[in-house]
């Protein structure tokens, strides 16, 4: 069992979020990276709900909403375009969500400024997005738990994709080396029971 010394709280985590400085307009991006099924999804909705109790709005959005088929880390300027220059001059988002299954772009959505936007997924915390960023977060996990997880998560049938992003993930992060740059690095897969993991993380070294 983690020792309350060890662990950090969600309710934490907001606060320090909610006295950051606003760097994108008046939103603050927090950043959730890390590599392939290395909990950040999970991460990110377990810190909407103690950012939700504090904060008038906060939205989630996806890299795999911006992502494709066809351009798997290339979609950082639609990101920009659509969503964050929008924000930054206080006007609303106007974007449109990738469908994996379908392969195509969704009907166009519209989202006016929150106060806090967590933008989860691999590729989020990217240099690029480093004078827009709040705060940048790092889920790290081993290979072989995020391995077996996206196989539990998607089946064998994704398995010549996973290979395939597997290879394009690791170009990414040598060439945008994103984990020495965190604010805070978690333990995706902590070895010790964690109080209660709905509002209790572990951080990493």
């Amino acid at each position: 069992m983690a020792t309350p010394a060890q662990q950090r709280s969600f309710s934490w985590l907001a606060k320090l979020i909610n006295e950051s400085e606003p760097r994108c307009g008046d939103v603050r991006v927090v950043a959730i990276d890390g590599q392939g099924a290395a909990g950040k999804s999970t991460f990110a909705a377990r810190l909407r709900t103690a950012l939700s109790a504090t904060t008038p709005s906060t939205v989630v959005l996806h890299t795999d909403d911006f992502a494709s088929w066809d351009t798997l880390f290339g979609w950082w300027p639609r990101l920009e375009d659509q969503v964050l220059t929008p924000w930054a001059h206080g006007e609303q988002a106007r974007y449109r969500r990738y469908d994996w299954e379908t392969r195509e772009f969704g009907p166009w959505e519209r989202c006016s400024p929150p106060s806090v936007l967590i933008l989860e997924g691999v590729g989020s915390g990217r240099l690029a997005a480093a004078s827009r960023l709040s705060s940048l977060i790092w889920v790290q996990t081993d290979q072989a738990t995020r391995r077996r997880r996206a196989e539990a998560r998607d089946g064998e049938q994704l398995r010549e994709f996973w290979q395939l992003w597997i290879d394009a993930e690791e170009q990414h992060f040598r060439q945008d080396p994103t984990a020495g740059r965190a604010d805070i690095t978690v333990d995706g897969d902590p070895a010790v029971a964690l109080d209660d993991p709905e509002h209790y993380f572990l951080p990493g070294g």
